[in-house]
């Protein structure tokens, strides 16, 4: 009868029909997991709750819709923090290509802008003019940017169809700041360009094209750039709390170490013009001296430049650091149990049937009931909940592998029979600093519970299961880590005995495909929802992270791809301004494949400047990424930088740098010896 839209990111399917027609197709009727009502005009929702909730039945929840609603907006909106700090640093690496750009051709027309002050010019004039510049150009980049990264979003997407069957969603908060962060962008890249023009004595502009940096504004630049790394490592290595450091980091860290590797560029980009540049030419065959002293004449020039080629990398390598590690130090780290089964009330029947078959080994009846907590996250944007995971403990400890960090499975299973204990997963140990004997609390509808804790364990990844099964329910309740606890807890202290996921022991002679279509098969009469092997679970869980590693990566690329027209920049002028220099060299014997390579040694020197100050800041900030997990999430991952990715990220830099000299290597074979001395440009 229709086609109903598809759940985001890989989420369970949803159908819709009538009552009559699932209890004909399961089989079974007379089961509501949910009743929705419609209150009178007038009549406040959270005072009918509180007011009709004691009449509700055991087992039950009477709450508001704006109560879930609000859940969902918080944690949305700490995406759209995310978003909106990648959108600033994206927009500060364009501010640095036009700043780079509008300081060569400021320097270009040095001559020119005096001329104009000794006709009558003001300073404010000159600075306006170069100010008009920039914002002409961030106007520009936004006429062709928006249309351009909605065609770039629309084919990633199409790319990742299965992970992202929602299609393109155009989003308005996105459609209000890329103009306007391009507008800004090119207001402040043209800031500099501007105060230089407007300061600049007519007859010093006359006198001289061009002057060399002087060591003292090096070392301010080496200043400003240790200055500023500094000041990103103290964001989180001196906080000890977890809400302080995310938002130091955030606000001022971030900024900190964007613009200490900018201004960091500068001496590495001399300190690899004097270690590479002797070596860079004899393998190109060019004269040796010529691209080391016109590299080292300007380093701001193309340290900012290869900075700007920095930016992609240093989130590559940052994407693959802190992805790979999450998936070799926690995801595969996780020992499922061999299959479950998953439904909203899974009937006791149905353990029985699952039982009863030849290659079950044995099962174990789990709740997963999302309790508050303020243990993780940062509190001002996120709503998390822990997932306390009821069973009873004797069956679950015969049938789970539990790596015990503190404590011993005797004496947790003594007292969890008891009642009033849990067992926490060791992220609360990291985060909290949660042990043996300290007091767990929890909230659950405005109620608290405190439970002793008697055992810190690697969890075993039940949690992680029930999101793979409904992803789509993770914005309006998510639910980080879990405790486990007894089922006679459950019903004491939380009101509930559903079922909604069963354990299941296999054969080891059993193939798992076939086991997994046998239970389909027995357990379809009970309205299970799905049903899967938990190694199969988990390598789909993994496949998924790796798709998201290899997304991200090509916004990466995208974001060097867009950094290479500031290298094709600074090249093209490079050959304008050496238009005599080089026209002198064709004069003398030299042939056009020479003058290709010396365009070229330029853009390898640019590309191994970006790789070394991209690896450097994505390792850096890996490091941060370690610290706020830790702090904020309780995981705990080795700082491992990837080989792999890192030299594949500098090939890709290398050659887009190649790529970006070209245009000036064809222009450069056009023009003859003569073209080239007619003019000193």
């Amino acid at each position: 009868m229709g086609i109903a839209r598809q759940a985001p990111l890989g989420g369970r399917p949803q159908g819709y029909t009538t009552l009559e027609s699932l209890a004909s197709a399961t089989g079974g009727g007379g089961k509501l997991t949910e009743i929705e009502a419609q209150l009178a005009p007038g009549v406040d929702p959270a005072e009918f709750a509180a007011t009709h909730s004691p009449e509700v039945p055991e087992g039950f929840v009477l709450t508001t819709t704006a109560r879930v609603t609000a859940n969902v907006e918080k944690n949305l909106a700490s995406s759209q923090l995310g978003l909106i700090l990648a959108t600033v640093l994206a927009f500060l690496t364009a501010a640095f290509i036009i700043f780079t750009g509008l300081t060569v051709d400021a320097a270009q027309q040095q001559r020119e802008l005096a001329m104009l002050r000794c006709v009558g010019a003001s300073r404010t004039q000159l600075a306006a003019f170069q100010l008009l510049v920039g914002a002409f150009i961030g106007v520009a980049g936004a006429v062709l940017g928006v249309p351009l990264g909605l065609g770039i979003a629309a084919a990633v997407v199409s790319a990742f169809r299965e992970y992202v069957p929602e299609g393109t969603i155009i989003s308005p908060l996105g459609l209000v700041l890329a103009p306007a962060g391009s507008l800004l962008a090119g207001l402040l890249g043209a800031a500099w360009p501007a105060w230089r023009a407007a300061r600049t004595s007519p007859l010093k502009a006359m006198a001289s094209r061009a002057t060399a940096p002087s060591r003292k504004i090096i070392a301010a630049a080496t200043l400003v750039a240790v200055v500023g790394l500094g000041i990103q490592l103290l964001t989180f290595l001196l906080p000890r709390d977890g809400q302080t450091m995310f938002w130091a980091y955030a606000t001022v860290g971030l900024p900190a170490v964007f613009f200490g590797y900018f201004f960091l560029s500068v001496p590495v980009m001399i300190l690899v013009t004097r270690v590479c540049g002797p070596l860079i030419v004899r393998l190109l065959g060019v004269p040796r001296g010529l691209v080391e002293r016109l590299v080292a004449a300007t380093p701001f020039r193309y340290g900012f430049t290869a900075g700007a080629m920095m930016a992609g990398l240093a989130l590559m390598v940052g994407l693959w650091t802190q992805g790979g590690a999450l998936i070799r130090d926690w995801l595969e780290k996780l020992q499922f149990p061999d299959a479950f089964v998953s439904g909203l009330n899974i009937p006791p029947e149905a353990q029985d049937k699952l039982d009863a078959m030849p290659f079950v080994t044995g099962t174990c009846a789990i709740t997963l009931h999302p309790v508050e907590t303020d243990a993780f996250g940062v509190r001002a944007l996120q709503q998390y909940y822990t997932t306390f995971i009821a069973f009873e403990p004797g069956p679950f400890f015969e049938m789970a592998t539990l790596t015990w960090v503190e404590g011993d499975p005797e004496n947790a299973l003594r007292r969890l029979e008891q009642g009033g204990a849990v067992i926490v997963a060791r992220e609360f140990q990291v985060a909290q600093d949660l042990h043996i004997g300290d007091t767990f609390t929890c909230s659950d509808e405005g109620v608290e519970h405190e439970f002793e804790i008697v055992g810190v364990v690697t969890s075993p990844g039940l949690e992680i299961v029930s999101k793979f099964f409904d992803v789509g329910a993770e914005y309006t309740q998510q639910a980080l880590h879990a405790v486990f606890g007894s089922r006679d807890d459950l019903r004491a202290r939380f009101g509930t005995d559903s079922i909604n996921l069963i354990q299941i022991g296999l054969d080891p002679d059993t193939r798992d495909d076939e086991a997994v279509d046998a239970i389909w098969r027995e357990m379809a009469p009970y309205g299970i929802l799905d049903a899967g092997s938990g190694r199969q679970i988990l390598a789909d869980i993994i496949e998924f992270m790796r798709a998201m590693l290899y997304a991200t990566s090509l916004v990466a690329v995208l974001n060097m791809l867009i950094a290479s027209l500031g290298v094709a920049n600074v090249i093209i002028n490079s050959v304008e301004q050496r238009r005599y220099e080089l026209g002198v060299l064709r004069a003398v014997g030299g042939h056009r494949g020479m003058l290709a390579r010396m365009v070229a040694a330029e853009a390898v020197l640019i590309a191994i400047a970006a790789g070394l100050l991209g690896t450097l800041m994505g390792i850096q900030l890996s490091l941060a990424a370690q610290h706020l997990h830790r702090s904020l999430l309780g995981v705990v991952w080795d700082l491992r930088p990837p080989l792999l990715p890192i030299l594949a990220g500098c090939g890709i830099v290398l050659v887009i740098c190649l790529l970006a000299s070209v245009p000036a290597v064809l222009r450069l074979n056009r023009m003859r010896p003569r073209e080239l001395l007619s003019s000193r440009s």
